[in-house]
């Protein structure tokens, strides 16, 4: 997506990146049989600093269900004064009336305990921050931390109980090929 909305507070695709627009880059996942997804955030902002979806859900949601994605990853950056259960409940209700079934993650860190929350409202929510590329350690990134495997593991024993068929906790992703060894 391009770094500012348009003059009707549509998302814009990156014309260098993307010239064809996202609607074509969704078709041509569909025709080799993959689902394709986006990402974006609660607040104002991604983390990369494109546009957020905070105040413009339901006109994004349309967008979503036009190109054709069945996931949105929906990050929590730029977040700074937003309710998170309101603002991921303000997504949930858009994207239902989109008109396309659209599989909604929660990515907010774990910070307001979306497993308590959030089974109503997405289909897997994150549990912890970030993973880093180790087994044992933690990366204090002032602020931000990134956990090892382990420490993320652990944390699953007490939130497994919160998942089921259709809601799931979501331990971030594998590492795998990003510099770890055995």
């Amino acid at each position: 997506m391009d770094m500012e909305r348009n003059k009707t507070g549509g998302l814009v695709a990156d014309p260098i990146k993307f010239p064809h627009g996202m609607k074509a880059v969704a078709d041509y996942v569909h025709a080799k049989g993959l689902k394709f997804g986006l990402y974006n955030c609660a607040g104002t902002k991604t983390c990369a600093g494109y546009p957020g979806t905070r105040r413009y859900e339901y006109h994004d949601a349309r967008l979503y269900a036009a190109i054709g994605i069945g996931y949105l990853k929906f990050d929590w950056c730029s977040s700074d004064g937003i309710n998170a259960k309101e603002a991921y409940t303000t997504m949930r209700k858009a994207l239902a009336v989109a008109g396309r079934p659209i599989v909604f993650s929660l990515c907010e860190w774990g910070n307001n305990k979306p497993w308590e929350w959030a089974a109503n409202v997405g289909q897997l929510w994150r549990a912890t921050g970030d993973i880093s590329n180790c087994f044992d350690c933690l990366e204090d990134h002032d602020t931000w931390k990134q956990l090892g495997v382990m420490q993320i593991i652990d944390k699953q024993k007490e939130l497994r109980k919160y998942a089921g068929p259709g809601h799931w906790n979501d331990p971030d992703m594998l590492e795998v090929g990003n510099g770890m060894n055995a």
